[in-house]
């Protein structure tokens, strides 16, 4: 599901919604230009493409220290004199923001790559569309009031930092 960030009664200022590098260097700790940039990806041993999004690609790959599963989302740049799109900038910061909560995908690492840059989350099996669509039906209220709960304590949890989820059509 692709999901739409912004932050309440926390308005962005001018240095939350600039696009270009030294945003980006401020949320993964240095530019594409920064000679230690292309080894972050090293980390990371690519599985197999799991999916394509509006924005890029998403691939299954493993942290080569943890062997965790991750997802990664790798994102181009298709004008690199445009920088990084607003949107994006505003999920990375509010995941940053989020950290750790069993409800919510955890954003473990964001770097630069190539002409792009790369979102590294937990890797998840499925997502809640996913099941709904594949599920027996009807569902029964126990299932139901269990995914409802799942939900609802992700986004009270991110109401809760000044976090507003809304699906973007």
């Amino acid at each position: 599901i692709v999901t739409k960030l912004c932050y309440v009664n926390k308005p962005l200022n001018e240095e939350n919604i600039r696009c270009g590098r030294p945003l980006f260097s401020k949320l993964c700790g240095y530019s594409q230009f920064h000679p230690l940039a292309k080894f972050r990806m090293n980390k990371y041993t690519i599985l197999n493409r799991i999916g394509e999004g509006a924005h890029g690609i998403v691939l299954k790959g493993r942290h080569n220290e943890s062997s965790d599963l991750v997802a990664l989302k790798k994102i181009p740049l298709r004008k690199l004199d445009e920088g990084i799109p607003n949107t994006a900038l505003r999920e990375i910061k509010a995941l940053q923001i989020i950290g750790v909560h069993p409800n919510i995908v955890r954003l473990r690492d964001v770097f630069s790559h190539g002409l792009g840059f790369v979102l590294v989350f937990d890797f998840m099996l499925t997502d809640l569309s996913e099941v709904l669509r594949n599920a027996e039906r009807p569902l029964s209220v126990e299932t139901v009031k269990s995914y409802m709960l799942m939900l609802l304590k992700g986004v009270a949890y991110m109401h809760a930092n000044s976090i507003m989820h809304r699906v973007k059509h």
